[in-house]
């Protein structure tokens, strides 16, 4: 297969890439970066005909474009969390749409973000979006996706959840803090987090690209966990007895610092991913401790 991946610098798109070394990839990038195991090819608005011209003909597009959230909230940053996945989302569709033989499959960045903070109500594919930034953020992204007349590209949209990878995500900078005994509960610990293993994550990209699933797909592991479960859990593997906790204020002050915001450091999904397990996915790391001991121990 040929596959073109938008957003391959990243944490993400650079592990979809190391997997895919037995199919022909071309990395979109934007400022000309070699990406290991792939044909950089470098991408903006303003030259659509080049990056346009690789898509035309590909297999499959995988986009993973977009800036973290963990950084500070403020309405600058806010506009480019959102910018920099709602225009290379339009961006790839009007390339779908204007090629002579458009991919098969297009499989999209989303995030679990789109149910909004939910406490401890069991969500799936089918369940409504929730309320709040990162949850409108996830609406637009998703409406971008489905509004292209591509009625010959199969699209997904990938809600992934917290994905743990030693060198990137969420996970590096909680098993920092909590080899330094601050790895408490967030706030009351109470939320849920869900969570996949980044080597289920590539697998399930994988096996999205070769099966015949559309819509929405909850990339995440079959067990979500509390924070304070998660947290524990991550200590008992870390050889940390114990871990300071940071209240929802503590959170709040450091959001203001330097991020992340306590919407997304505190929001509560019980995500299941329902769409995968119908489909006949098997994840290879289901269990929380077998997961994070195969990440950080290696």
């Amino acid at each position: 297969m040929k596959i073109v991946v938008a957003g391959a610098s990243g944490f993400l798109g650079q592990a979809l890439i190391e997997s895919l070394k037995d199919h022909e990839v071309v990395a979109l990038v934007r400022h000309g970066e070699p990406i290991k195991g792939a044909k950089p090819v470098t991408w903006n608005g303003l030259r659509m005909d080049r990056w346009a011209d690789e898509i035309d003909g590909a297999d499959a597009v995988v986009n993973y474009c977009g800036s973290p959230v963990t950084g500070k909230w403020t309405d600058e940053y806010k506009r480019e969390i959102k910018e920099s996945r709602v225009q290379p989302t339009y961006l790839l569709g009007q390339a779908i749409e204007g090629a002579e033989r458009p991919p098969k499959v297009w499989i999209n960045a989303s995030a679990t973000g789109y149910y909004g903070s939910r406490g401890a109500e069991m969500l799936d594919e089918s369940s409504e979006p929730g309320v709040g930034f990162l949850a409108d953020i996830c609406k637009v992204w998703e409406s971008a996706l489905a509004q292209e007349n591509l009625p010959n590209t199969r699209r997904v949209a990938l809600r992934t959840g917290i994905v743990l990878g030693r060198n990137g995500g969420a996970l590096k900078p909680l098993a920092r803090l909590t080899k330094l005994f601050l790895g408490g509960v967030q706030g009351d610990g109470h939320h849920w987090m869900p969570w996949i293993h980044l080597d289920d994550h590539t697998a399930l990209v994988r096996f999205l690209l070769e099966h015949d699933v559309t819509g929405p797909v909850n990339a995440c592991g079959p067990a979500p966990s509390l924070n304070s479960t998660f947290m524990q859990t991550l200590r008992g593997v870390l050889g940390r007895p114990f871990g300071i906790p940071a209240s929802k204020g503590m959170l709040g002050v450091v959001g203001k610092i330097a991020g992340p915001d306590p919407e997304a450091a505190l929001a509560s999904q019980r995500a299941c991913p329902v769409a995968a397990q119908k489909a006949g996915f098997k994840w290879k790391h289901p269990g929380l401790e077998e997961a994070l001991r195969s990440t950080l121990k290696g």
